[in-house]
């Protein structure tokens, strides 16, 4: 599993170091500031700044060489930053720190957990008694909202499971169009638990062989360890082959058995490394299915992608549904513009698909068509990537 929303805001950190170090934002000579940080604290003592120019002096006072960036509290939008500071020296940035604006330093060491300092906000006279920035997110803070979400699988897995019987049945009675209307329906229900192509290493090697690709394997979709959703898709699509879908049906089935109660909670475990690799999927959904479903990489047949893309959109919105409580006070905006956004991806599939038609393959949509779900799927990444750090887990495991 990775968290990638320090690459989805690389973009913005580029501009802004750029203006920091003198480009065409705020000439140094501002008020300044000594800020510190080493392998436990990350400008412990950061007090309430002033609007205007300031100078920061990043001193690393660790052995280790390390960054720090400072924040705009919430959005995920870098203002300054000071990267590969070596052990005890000292770095310099310039930054323009906006009235009302809410602020907090990140600091990073290798090997060491990202550490957050105080939020500070800049007064404004319109906004002096604003009420106060919640704290950081604690591991119990997220186990309700965690539990909840194991609520949601476990009956997408047992409607899953059903929808694979009435598969099998409808391969055995030889009857190719229902087989392929069933495959269908049973593989939005998994994707709408938010998994999609064994990512992100959710439900391990067992979560690969119900829905994983076949690129990495000796023989492409002949190889036997190409096996799940995919396997049966080539079958009943590409094949139309029921003898040899049965098989691999039922292998689906036991892999789908698999996924017991027991194993969920072991998936979805209540620690701080657990509620924080699962908070990722909250854009890491998305993103998938823009390197993935997007990219027809995972179409073996079926021609579903489009269908694929509303189950991931039904699987984020429960991630921000039970997340939402947690994300709104500390950045109000995203979970309206990321709901706002969700629903433009679904128009957009709209448009492009007509109901009770079936469903057309990726290249065969018109370039415009392809490149307006493309826009909304990005937005939609974008907005929603900075909620993995936004409610990070601070405490200790549980």
């Amino acid at each position: 599993m990775y968290d990638a929303a320090p690459l989805a805001l690389l973009g913005l950190i580029a501009a802004i170091t750029l203006a920091a170090c003198g480009g065409s934002g705020p000439k140094a000579g501002g008020r300044g500031e000594r800020i510190t940080f080493d392998a436990s604290s990350c400008a412990s003592g950061w007090t309430s700044p002033q609007p205007g120019v300031y100078d920061f002096s990043v001193a690393n006072r660790s052995r280790r060489s390390g960054s720090a960036t400072l924040f705009t509290f919430g959005s995920g939008v870098a203002v300054a930053q000071v990267s590969d500071l070596a052990p005890h020296t000292v770095g310099t940035v310039s930054a323009h720190l906006l009235a009302g604006a809410v602020y907090e330093w990140s600091c990073e060491l290798p090997g060491a957990t990202l550490m957050q300092s105080a939020v500070s906000t800049v007064p404004d006279g319109a906004t002096a008694a604003a009420v106060p920035i919640p704290a950081a997110v604690s591991t119990v803070q997220l186990i309700q909202p965690l539990a909840d979400y194991r609520l949601y699988v476990a009956a997408r897995l047992a409607t899953v499971r059903a929808q694979v019987s009435a598969l099998r049945s409808r391969i055995a009675a030889g009857a190719l169009a229902h087989a392929r209307a069933a495959w269908l329906a049973a593989h939005l229900t998994w994707l709408e638990i938010g998994q999609d192509d064994g990512a992100y290493g959710a439900f391990g090697a067992v979560g690969g062989q119900i829905d994983g690709l076949a690129g990495g394997d000796v023989g492409g979709t002949s190889s036997p360890d190409f096996t799940g959703f995919h396997r049966v898709e080539v079958d009943l699509f590409a094949r139309d082959d029921l003898h040899v879908a049965a098989r691999d049906a039922g292998v689906l089935a036991g892999l789908l058995g698999q996924l017991t109660p027991r194993a969920v909670n072991a998936d979805l475990p209540p620690t701080t490394a657990g509620v924080n690799a699962w908070v990722l999927r909250c854009h890491e959904i998305l993103e998938d299915a823009l390197r993935d479903t997007l990219t027809d990489a995972d179409d073996y047949g079926s021609h579903t992608e489009l269908a694929s893309l509303t189950a991931d959109v039904a699987a984020t919105r429960e991630m921000l549904r039970v997340l939402a409580g947690l994300i709104a006070p500390r950045a109000p905006q995203i979970v309206p513009a990321g709901r706002r956004e969700l629903d433009s991806i679904d128009a957009a599939v709209a448009a492009a698909h007509a109901p009770g038609t079936p469903w057309q393959a990726l290249a065969a949509l018109p370039r415009r068509v392809r490149q307006r779900i493309d826009a909304a799927v990005g937005a939609a990444v974008e907005t929603l990537a900075p909620v993995s750090e936004l409610i990070q887990a601070q405490g200790s495991d549980t």
